[in-house]
């Protein structure tokens, strides 16, 4: 599992991990803090969603840390339902973003996790 860095130096964060051999791409998030509630979307920068997700179609799965909720979706149907939002005022700590609304994803619930097991083992790795 590859952890994928945005920036340089001491302005370096991790935006996720990929698994090129799984077909994953992993983030971990809370929704109180990062879901786009303008757009009711969540996020990817732009650079990375271009050139290590959509090439290949990696499977998108994204986990609110607060209602443990994974979000589930491929990069070609992201890409399909993407929206862009300009800043007005940009962040150094963030870079150009697309964004896909939630109701495009699949919604696997802490639930149906416990249920089912599966998912639960991705997520411990990291």
């Amino acid at each position: 599992m590859k952890r994928i860095f945005i920036g340089e130096g001491n302005q370096k964060r991790l935006v996720g991990h990929l698994d090129r051999k799984k077909g994953i791409f992993l983030k971990q998030v809370n929704a109180k803090i990062h879901l786009f509630r303008i757009l009711n979307a969540w996020g990817i920068d732009s650079e990375v969603f271009n050139r290590a997700l959509l090439p290949e179609n990696i499977t998108i799965l994204i986990r609110d840390l607060d209602s443990k909720n994974i979000y589930k979706i491929s990069a070609k149907e992201f890409k399909a339902n993407e929206k862009y939002f300009h800043f007005k005022q940009p962040r150094q700590d963030h870079r150009t973003q697309v964004f896909c609304p939630l109701d495009k994803f699949e919604t696997i619930t802490y639930e149906k996790q416990v249920a089912t097991g599966e998912y639960l083992d991705l997520f411990y790795e990291l």
